[in-house]
């Protein structure tokens, strides 16, 4: 990671609006919002301490990052100090933050777009590699198409995991 990558990541990760979010980069979602969204699923057998777990994993995820990030910041290359955990959710617990209401849906739909635009990233640099290593005339347009059908079998992903949410869960 450059010094600029860190900076731009840092920014990313400020809370805004004085929010007191789980992860402000993985989960900019409160506590509260959390467990509003997993209520659903939280009455299910086994589910139940289910918000618990997931609220305790981001905060130990943020100051995981956190540690890792000052050592990188420090010129650390030791893989033991510069890679951190992280919390992977499935879509449908973004979907169901979306349906607790109209800001909710904005706000998730803008963390969809990010997360979107962080892959289109790497989908670049990896498209570019892989360019230098096929000389073939075409392989920009190949590859801007290629990166173009992924993003849009997301976005579809995206908006068939939100009807499903609202049919299975919000009846």
């Amino acid at each position: 990671m450059t010094p600029a990558e860190f900076d731009r990541y840092m920014q990313r990760a400020a809370p805004s609006e004085g929010a007191d979010w789980l992860d402000p980069v993985e989960f900019p979602f409160t506590e509260t919002e959390l467990r509003a969204a997993l209520a659903p699923w939280t009455r299910e057998p086994g589910c139940e301490t289910m918000a618990d777990d997931l609220v305790q994993s981001l905060r130990y995820c943020c100051l995981d990052r956190q540690r890792a990030l000052l050592a990188i910041k420090g010129g650390s290359r030791d893989p033991s100090e510069i890679n951190y955990s992280f919390a992977a959710f499935p879509n449908e617990v973004f979907a169901l933050i979306a349906e607790l209401s109209a800001d909710h849906a904005s706000r998730v739909e803008k963390h969809v777009e990010s997360v979107q635009a962080e892959r289109r990233t790497r989908r670049l640099a990896d498209a570019m590699r892989q360019a230098s290593l096929n000389r073939n005339a075409n392989s920009a347009e190949e590859a801007a198409a290629l990166i173009a059908a992924e993003e849009q079998v997301e976005i579809e992903n995206w908006r068939a995991t939100r009807e499903r949410v609202r049919r299975h869960f919000l009846r």
